[in-house]
């Protein structure tokens, strides 16, 4: 929640970041290895591009796909 809490403020302040270099395989590698939170991802970055026409970096959605993954499977085990 702390990392969509801060991308939106930071969005909201249209603050800018340096564009962090991601390596690609990096991402190709978690979407392989977690294609349902991927997923997940994928549509919360279609919903943002369409309502707040917000595009997701390549950073943003590996981080995003990590802390889903995470609250998802912190569920599943409980």
């Amino acid at each position: 929640m702390s990392h969509l809490r801060y991308f939106i403020i930071r969005r909201l302040k249209k603050a800018q970041e340096p564009v962090t270099q991601l390596d690609p395989a990096l991402l190709a590698m978690m979407i392989t290895r977690y294609p349902q939170a991927y997923q997940v991802v994928q549509q919360i970055s279609a919903f943002l591009k369409h309502e707040m026409n917000w595009t997701l970096q390549s950073d943003e959605a590996v981080y995003l796909l990590l802390h889903i993954w995470r609250v998802t499977q912190h569920q599943q085990t409980e």
